[in-house]
């Protein structure tokens, strides 16, 4: 949102359609070189296919883990236990 309100009061109109069109490139590249380099390693993965159940159970549970911190206001204590460990 900030790039959008500072692309937005910039006095020269193509000036923020650049800082725009710079910001969404930076954005979208990557997901590109993805969708052409998922074929030829689409290989690879398929020794995951077997954990996936595992790791989407985990994943649901991470999810739901964070949103129950952030609805209690406990994501500074969990932060600070976290980081005990980092």
């Amino acid at each position: 949102a900030s790039i959008l309100m500072y692309a937005g009061t910039d006095e020269m109109v193509t000036h923020g359609a650049l800082l725009l069109f710079v910001y969404a490139m930076g954005f979208c590249l990557p997901f590109i070189l993805l969708a052409f380099l998922y074929n030829k390693f689409f290989f690879r993965l398929s020794p995951l296919y077997s954990w996936l159940p595992w790791i989407q159970r985990l994943s649901g549970l991470t999810i739901i883990f964070v949103g129950i911190a952030i609805y209690f206001d406990l994501m500074n204590t969990l932060l600070a236990i976290l980081a005990r460990y980092w």
